[in-house]
């Protein structure tokens, strides 16, 4: 009666297990299908703010960083950067108001600062996302985030855009 009891106890014991260690690797899975799908395609968003790194392909000139900042409901663009001036590098903003047609750069210099309007002659372009290639998940800051790109050999352009997962935002 006691071997029995063992016999049974070993038995049911191994089935939990093996039933425990199935359900792990099914929920494994079953994560990593839901990780590993391709999101939908970016749109451009209504309003952001983000780091911009422009590089040419010339390799002549060094790349440029600036923050864009975006808001569709004010019809404004702003960016911020180190730009060339008058033979010096100096911070910059410029700022373009649609809804008037006026661009407002304003330069940053130890302790002057010039101020200059001009109309805007033209539309400033919003990216054309639709052509975009998921490639994965990257790192920004820690924070994973889609990690997208267009290779546009026609007009030697190459466009990565990343987004956070969460928000689905321009990181």
């Amino acid at each position: 009666s006691d071997v029995y009891k063992r016999q049974v106890s070993t038995q049911s014991t191994g089935i939990y297990h093996t039933m425990q260690a199935s359900i792990i690797i099914l929920l494994s899975l079953l994560v990593l299908a839901v990780v590993s799908q391709t999101p939908t395609q970016p749109i451009w968003p209504r309003y952001f703010s983000a780091s911009v790194a422009q590089h040419h392909y010339n390799n002549r000139e060094p790349p440029r960083f600036f923050r864009w900042f975006y808001d569709s409901a004010k019809n404004k663009d702003r960016f911020d950067g180190v730009v060339d001036f008058a033979d010096e590098r100096i911070w910059a903003q410029a700022i373009f108001d649609h809804t008037i047609q006026r661009e407002t750069v304003v330069f940053f210099q130890q302790s002057t600062v010039s101020c200059y309007y001009r109309s805007i002659n033209s539309t400033l372009p919003k990216p054309n996302l639709t052509n975009l290639q998921y490639i994965g998940v990257a790192l920004i800051d820690d924070l994973p985030v889609y990690h997208w790109i267009e290779n546009d050999r026609t007009r030697g352009v190459t466009f990565q855009y990343y987004e956070t997962i969460r928000y689905r935002e321009p990181k």
